[in-house]
C-alpha cells in the first residue's frame, strides 16, 4: 500500500483529509452540504434530462434552434445577458416557487444544448 506523508510530520494522507473536514464544518454547517449537494444533485439532473431529451429532436427542429441561438448570441449585449441571468435568479429566492423554476430553467438550457449539439 502507498503510503502517503506530509513530509517532516509524517501524517498520512488519511489524517490531513479529517483535519481539514473537522476545520471546514466550524464555517459550513452539515446541514448546508447536505442542502448544497441535493440542490446540485437536481440541478444536474434536470440538465441531464433535458440535454437527452433535446437530443432526441428531429434534425429541422435542431437547425431551427441553432439559428434562433445564433440570432439571439448576435444581438446580445453583455448587459442584456447580465440583466436576464439576474432575473432568472431572483426567482429562484422564492420559497417553493424558486425550485420549480430552477428546474424549468435547467432543463430549459439542457434541451437547447442537446438539440444544437446533436
Amino acid at each position: 500500500m502507498l503510503d502517503l506523508t506530509s513530509g517532516e510530520t509524517g501524517e498520512s494522507s488519511q489524517e490531513i483529509f479529517k483535519t481539514l473536514m473537522r476545520a471546514s464544518l466550524h464555517y459550513v454547517s452539515r446541514q448546508f452540504i447536505c442542502a448544497l449537494i441535493v440542490s446540485a444533485t437536481i440541478v444536474l439532473a434536470s440538465l441531464s434530462y433535458g440535454a437527452s431529451r433535446g437530443n432526441q429532436v428531429e434534425l429541422a427542429v435542431a437547425h431551427q434552434t441553432l439559428r434562433e441561438v445564433e440570432t439571439i448570441a448576435g444581438e446580445s449585449t453583455w448587459f442584456s445577458i447580465l440583466i436576464n441571468n439576474v432575473s432568472l435568479t431572483l426567482v429562484t429566492f422564492l420559497p417553493l416557487m424558486g425550485a420549480v423554476w430552477m428546474i424549468y430553467v435547467q432543463f430549459n438550457t439542457g434541451w437547447h444544448l442537446g438539440a444544437t449539439l446533436c
